[in-house]
């Protein structure tokens, strides 16, 4: 768990209180590195450092959250380089991170590249890193920068990728089976050496990879062909070991000793994927030892492996697996990360229930900061559309189909109140203020709406079933049921039922073209936090999500617009709109002045990616609730609203000039109580930390300190809003604003 400081916005003072995680997410491409007896793992949270000893299970030692979706780890002597990347927002980072304490790494230095998608695949050559990436027009090329300078060199273009050799020799495709042999000892200027023709290996290469100084492999769904390459003119074909009929293998390798280890998925449509070692001892007569499968199917050829010792790591989607050899034989099989991922959670009485891919987790939040885990359970069953009405929690469990109603009277050990089985389908339940009955929106394969009544535990009717005849998603409010309907070359038309309570459903009006632009659902969807509904979609067909407020049944008003996407649930609180967004962006929109194409007054960003946000209130305190796909974080709201001149206390906080040009000074006439831990920090908009300034001894009776409108580094900051804030034994706080 880590507690992290407040962060205070231009119009609402969040305090984060925890950022706890739950989820790895281990995508394709370079996301493994060992160094010395440490297993680095680039996951969608961060960056996690494992530690590994022989026959054990590697060790979580520190996990460094990162913004955006990490992809690439390579290690260097004292630093870890680290790629992120953000699909959606067109950036990439560059994170150069020191290591030399495993268990306290931190980012010295980082690099943002805009305008560019990263490739996810990285190496180190020498001095020098490279990264692949590829611009607007899909353009490869190169990003090399100095290390640990983190000094940028150039952008190579070519037109496929490299494959690392030595620190100065790579291959890349010319054609086929044909590849172009380069010398990288010099970075600035890389030269081709020559064509090498592999097709003597007899398989169609996916990859090729070292197996130490002059073995190399050559790899493709149907094998692995060995070269010997230590004569860089006269290379020479070995031998081929070839999967069998109902395999592909992977394109990454680990080598050990006289084995190599590779990734191995069926094809025949049976079977789990897993890791085989193959004996190279007889480099002329390679032939697979041994084979150990993964306890489900969640694997691919892009998938990383590599390995410490007698260990294999590979990593999915959701975990990453160690493979325990000798002597070529699998002995035993340790999921390293066992939490799958999560799909979002509810909050209920100083409990918070959070789903999993497979499993539901209660946690205790009665003392925040401190979270924590009581309970597992579902474990192993896939659950999805979490939601709560009163005492009563709702969600579906996929391995029967099947809608579970659980009391929370117990909180720890809630009972199953109602099971209500469902067609084999995907869809999502709907609820209305009342635990009377419920909703559930068949989304595929067939267009349906079912209600069920549960007036007591055990039993339960169904009410009717509706049949939409063509796909769409909706939501309930107000007895009525209002439906984004595809199927129209225009765009979704919006559709109203009535009669939902009566169990009669009605069409009673149909907004033509309402979704104008966008694409059918599911790529545009609609969700509502009361009377308040937003439209949006998965894919870049629109400019804006687009705000609406329903005042009777069929009167439907546009309020606002906004460039920043919106994840499924959001929550409203008094005048403000809380929602998550692309990357684990925290948005707070204003209602009172939001109108036309708006700017959220706030945004803060996480890690992983968003599900969704709530808002519960607990102890008088009210508190946000972030969850992402890796982590969930926990926010206090201190209040609305930071005035220009903040409230009369009996100590009254002014800064003069005030707007400032150069310099400002923040004086507190009145008494504050002299704590050595006294501070003012200073914040721009988007909550992040500018300068911080120490007030120096307050037994003397300092009441004021300058800030000259540098930041941290020295440098002078842009014109605009900033906020500070006094901690003491009381918080102050107020708005500054520099001009030019």
């Amino acid at each position: 768990m880590i507690v992290l400081f407040s962060i205070c916005y231009s119009d609402v003072t969040l305090e984060k209180l925890v950022e706890y995680p739950t989820s790895g997410g281990y995508f394709e491409k370079d996301y493994l590195c060992v160094h010395e007896q440490y297993l680095f793992a680039a996951s969608s949270y961060g960056l996690e450092i494992y530690e590994v000893e022989p026959n054990t299970p590697a060790q979580l030692i520190s996990r460094l959250p990162l913004k955006d979706d990490t992809r690439v780890a390579e290690v260097k002597d004292d630093y870890a380089y680290v790629q992120a990347i953000s699909w959606y927002e067109d950036h990439t980072m560059l994170y150069k991170i020191n290591i030399t304490d495993v268990n306290n790494p931190y980012v010295t230095d980082s690099i943002y590249t805009d305008n560019e998608n990263g490739y996810a695949q990285g190496d180190i050559y020498n001095d020098f890193i490279i990264l692949k990436n590829w611009d607007e027009g899909y353009n490869f090329y190169y990003s090399i920068y100095r290390i640990p300078e983190l000094e940028f060199v150039q952008n190579y273009y070519c037109n496929y990728v490299f494959w690392k050799l030595t620190d100065s020799l790579a291959l890349k495709r010319y054609s086929g089976n044909i590849f172009t042999l380069y010398d990288f000892s010099d970075l600035e200027n890389i030269t081709e050496i020559g064509q090498v023709d592999f097709s003597a290996g007899g398989i169609p290469i996916d990859h090729i990879q070292p197996v130490n100084d002059s073995i190399l492999a050559c790899l493709g769904f149907e094998g692995i062909a060995f070269w010997n390459y230590s004569d860089n003119r006269n290379w020479q074909y070995l031998s081929t070991v070839y999967s069998p009929s109902d395999e592909d293998w992977g394109r990454y390798l680990y080598t050990f000793g006289d084995f190599v280890f590779v990734i191995y998925i069926p094809t025949s449509g049976s079977g789990y994927p897993g890791v085989k070692s193959i004996d190279i001892s007889d480099i002329y007569s390679p032939y697979i030892v041994d084979e150990m499968s993964l306890s489900y199917c969640d694997c691919s050829t892009c998938n990383d492996i590599d390995g410490i010792g007698n260990s294999v790591f590979l990593g999915n989607y959701h975990q990453m697996h160690q493979f325990v050899f000798d002597n070529g034989y699998f002995e035993e099989q340790f999921d390293i990360y066992e939490n799958y991922q999560q799909k979002g959670g509810i909050v209920h009485n100083n409990y918070l229930y959070v789903s999993f891919r497979n499993g539901l987790k209660i946690y205790n939040v009665s003392s925040l900061p401190n979270v924590y885990h009581v309970n597992t359970i579902f474990e192993d069953h896939p659950l999805s559309s979490l939601q709560s009405v009163g005492n009563l929690l709702f969600f579906i469990d996929y391995t029967d189909y099947t809608i579970i109603v659980l009391d929370l009277s117990n909180p720890e050990e809630p009972i199953i109140r109602n099971e209500i089985n469902i067609p084999p389908s995907s869809g999502t339940i709907l609820l209305t203020n009342t635990s009377d009955f419920l909703f559930y929106k068949e989304d595929n394969p067939d267009d349906r709406l079912y209600k069920y009544s549960i007036p007591e535990p055990g039993n339960h009717t169904l009410d009717f079933q509706y049949d939409f005849n063509c796909d769409g998603k909706g939501f309930i409010y107000n007895d009525h049921f209002y439906y984004l309907a595809g199927d129209n070359p225009n765009g979704p038309d919006m559709q109203i039922y009535g009669g939902i309570e009566d169990n009669n459903p009605e069409l009673i009006m149909t907004i033509e073209d309402f979704a104008e632009g966008y694409m059918d659902p599911p790529n545009a969807f609609i969700q509502n936090c009361g009377n308040i509904f937003y439209l949006g979609a998965w894919e870049d067909v629109r400019d804006s999500v687009r705000f609406f407020e329903i005042g009777n049944p069929t009167e439907i008003s546009y309020k606002f617009s906004t460039h920043h996407r919106c994840h499924s649930y959001f929550c409203i609180d008094e005048n403000y709109l809380f929602t998550s967004g692309v990357f684990s962006h925290i948005d707070i929109y204003d209602l009172e002045t939001a109108s036309g194409l708006t700017e959220p007054i706030a945004d803060y960003q996480d890690y992983g990616r968003s599900l969704y946000c709530v808002i519960d209130e607990s102890n008088g305190n009210k508190y946000l609730y972030h969850f992402q796909s890796t982590a969930f974080s926990i926010y206090e709201i201190l209040g609305y609203g930071v005035d220009d001149e903040p409230a009369q206390n009996s100590t009254m906080i002014t800064c003069s000039p005030n707007p400032f040009s150069t310099s400002t000074i923040i004086s507190f006439a009145g008494k504050i109580n002299p704590h050595e831990s006294s501070q003012i920090k200073i914040y721009n908009v988007k909550g992040q930390l500018v300068r911080e300034l120490k007030i120096q001894n307050l037994k003397l009776k300092i009441e004021g300190v300058v800030w000259d409108g540098k930041d941290e580094n020295g440098k002078d900051v842009c014109a605009g809003v900033y906020l500070y804030k006094i901690s003491n034994k009381d918080d102050y706080a107020g708005k500054l604003v520099k001009l030019q």
